[in-house]
């Protein structure tokens, strides 16, 4: 199956494109390939906009009572620096995400296999629709996402299967991209993150995760995030000297920030500062009704948003990537 598209006027490269970020964010589905007139339509999408792209990517099994994280190529290196301008999308029945990654690792368009942890060195976010990529980043005018020359596109979707049979997940997800802009100012993701999560069934686990920063940053916005069985979340920035400031704090976790994560937002004029030196320390609290064991990346502890600068800048397990 090849990788489908519908052809834009004015950028032709992203007919080999298939991705990005934020708009409508995830919507229920069959998670199977109906027969439509165009891609999307059997998941409620209009035709593609004027301007745009749309691009699907190939179906993925997910077992019954599982999830999977799948990357897939949807686009070759481009030729020159690009900017997004605009994005929307939809994702099947138990669609949690998709992240439009640009990547320096070069595969064939249409090449897709598992997430692998490596895969966080060589790629760097430009958007996205649910959960960690949103479906309302909502950059402040005159602030993008950069897709820098020579790098090609791959999307990471991330399903959820809580029912009792296999699912097809797909996402749909239509994009609009110009010629870098130089007068405006480039976003990157920031956050803090650990892999290392054991939740125990019918236990209520608590876990934290710190990370030095090794540099200032200017930050748009953030907000923690788990997912449905989360309790409570909060990050503070301990400083040099010890003393330590709350930056978010959930006492009473929404299973739907997962989706829609409720960031904290500053205007450039007042940008939140993480000066070098201090530390990110984010705390987690899950209560597992369920009988088997949660590990990542069905539950998640991530304190994540957005800062002024030119590559992502994230710290797993308190080492940054």
């Amino acid at each position: 199956m090849k990788t489908r598209c519908v052809a834009m006027a004015r950028w032709p490269v992203l007919c080999f494109v298939l991705s990005h970020c934020s708009g409508h964010g995830s919507a229920g589905g069959t998670g199977t390939v109906a027969q439509a007139s165009y891609p999307g339509e059997d998941l409620g999408l209009p035709p593609v906009a004027a301007g745009f792209a749309r691009y699907e990517t190939h179906p993925v099994t997910v077992p019954a009572e599982q999830d999977v994280l799948w990357s897939e190529w949807v686009a070759p290196p481009l030729g020159s620096d690009m900017d997004v301008i605009a994005v929307s999308g939809l994702q099947s029945k138990g669609g949690h995400h998709a992240i439009l990654y640009a990547t320096t690792t070069v595969e064939p368009v249409g090449t897709s296999r598992k997430w692998q942890d490596g895969d966080q060195l060589t790629t760097r976010t430009v958007g996205g629709i649910g959960g960690e990529g949103n479906d309302a980043i909502g950059l402040p005018p005159g602030v993008v996402f950069r897709i820098k020359k020579g790098s090609a596109l791959l999307i990471q979707s991330h399903f959820l299967n809580a029912g009792a049979e296999p699912l097809e997940g797909r996402s749909v997800l239509d994009v609009k991209l110009g010629p870098a802009d130089p007068n405006a100012q480039v976003a990157s993701l920031l956050a803090n993150a650990t892999l290392a999560l054991s939740i125990a069934p019918g236990t209520r686990t608590t876990a934290d995760v710190s990370c030095t920063v090794h540099k200032d940053f200017r930050v748009l916005m953030y907000a923690n995030h788990m997912h449905a069985w989360g309790v409570s979340a909060s990050t503070e920035l301990v400083k040099a000297d010890g003393t330590s400031t709350p930056l978010k704090v959930d006492p009473t976790w929404d299973p739907s920030w997962a989706f829609h994560p409720n960031y904290t937002r500053f205007p450039l004029q007042a940008l939140a500062i993480l000066p070098a030196g201090s530390t990110i320390h984010t705390t987690c609290t899950w209560s597992n009704t369920t009988n088997k064991t949660l590990s990542f990346p069905t539950e998640m502890c991530t304190f994540a948003g957005f800062y002024l600068g030119d590559s992502d800048a994230v710290c797993v397990n308190g080492q940054w990537q």
